[in-house]
């Protein structure tokens, strides 16, 4: 069955709504994850993961937007941009995210399921800002939520073992495991492999990997549908995730 919001003609989007409202809305940025994997990995990776989802909890993906990541202000995109990564400015992110869920509300959708594929701490912040200030400026009747795979998994890479074995499991032709670069793994914000592991994608990334974080997800996504459609899960209560605001930022080691 077709879920891709793109791809749907006429009464087909406003059937599918009436009979599951529930929507993914997939995003990430473009930006370098070594030599290995493309620029467009993170938003690519979300919407192949989301569909991969709705096929099991029905719903509709939208079209993956490339441009929803941020690092904070302008000042890091003008360092980052010299190797061709493309961020938003996190007020700009919020604006969007609560501005497409008002007419995804409108539309008639009453669940958002928002996949970033990017996740430093400021990224994640900022989608669950923009959430809960949505949810509480009045009497709603979408419930959102942000996800992504560091929330569920407790840990995510750049690159590393992670992000590489998803693509694997999603779309193998995207990944060029012969271009990896062991000296790589040293190197943090400038696009290289960051895996605290210390593992090499190149020799310990599979498809296996890929395919049991998908599972989690699938998990703790069908867990907050369950907790919204029973009235367990009310506007501004955490996500069954949690709170991930504390976490360190392995974007930015001290060292």
């Amino acid at each position: 069955m077709e879920r891709r919001y793109a791809y749907l003609f006429g009464s087909e989007l406003t059937s599918l709504i009436k009979k599951e409202p529930l929507g993914y809305l997939p995003l990430g940025c473009q930006e370098k994850h070594g030599e290995h994997l493309p620029y467009g990995l993170d938003f690519l990776k979300a919407e192949q993961v989301c569909l991969r989802l709705a096929e099991k909890t029905g719903g509709i993906v939208f079209e993956s937007h490339p441009y929803a990541g941020t690092h904070g202000g302008f000042g890091v995109n003008r360092e980052a941009g010299k190797i061709g990564n493309i961020y938003l400015d996190e007020g700009l992110l919020n604006s969007t995210i609560k501005c497409l869920l008002w007419q995804f509300e409108n539309c008639g959708f009453r669940k958002i399921i928002i996949y970033t594929g990017h996740y430093p701490n400021i990224q994640e912040d900022v989608l669950q800002r923009a959430v809960e200030e949505y949810e509480m400026t009045a009497e709603r009747s979408l419930r959102a939520v942000a996800v992504s795979e560091r929330m569920v998994c407790g840990k995510g890479d750049h690159a590393g073992i992670d992000e590489t074995s998803l693509m694997l499991a999603l779309a193998p032709e995207l990944v060029k495991l012969d271009r990896i670069n062991p000296v790589q793994h040293i190197n943090t914000i400038r696009g290289y492999i960051v895996d605290a592991t210390g593992r090499n994608p190149a020799k310990d990334a599979s498809v296996e990997i890929g395919e049991k974080i998908i599972a989690k997800m699938l998990k703790a996504v069908n867990r907050w549908i369950d907790l919204v459609d029973t009235g367990k899960l009310l506007p501004g209560d955490p996500s069954p995730w949690g709170n991930v605001r504390n976490y360190s930022d392995q974007y930015n080691p001290k060292k």
